[in-house]
């Protein structure tokens, strides 16, 4: 039986391959779309979390430039990603705290 760290670690791969395939995708679909958000301010719920229906991507840059990425909420699947890893993490520590 595996232990935790290599689901971690399995899970941590997993992210970066991930993170790799949406810099490849993300520019791709935004070139499209650059100039026609006018007021993007509108488009983050209390500054922080963004929702643009219009927006066909899944992960946009933060608001901040060079904070790092977000996703956006407008898209269903975006919540489920969150959800998903909300999951793993809840229950990697009750997995550790029950040994």
């Amino acid at each position: 039986m595996m232990e935790i760290g290599y689901y971690i670690i399995i899970g941590i791969i997993l992210l970066a391959i991930l993170n790799i395939i949406l810099d490849i995708i993300n520019p791709i679909i935004a070139k499209e779309r650059r100039n026609r958000v006018t007021n993007e301010s509108d488009l983050w719920i209390w500054g922080i979390f963004y929702y643009n229906p219009d927006d066909p991507r899944i992960i946009v840059p933060k608001k901040i430039k060079g904070l790092g990425w977000t996703f956006n909420f407008a898209k269903p699947i975006s919540i489920i990603i969150v959800c998903v890893i909300l999951v793993f993490i809840i229950l990697s520590m009750i997995y550790t705290y029950s040994k």
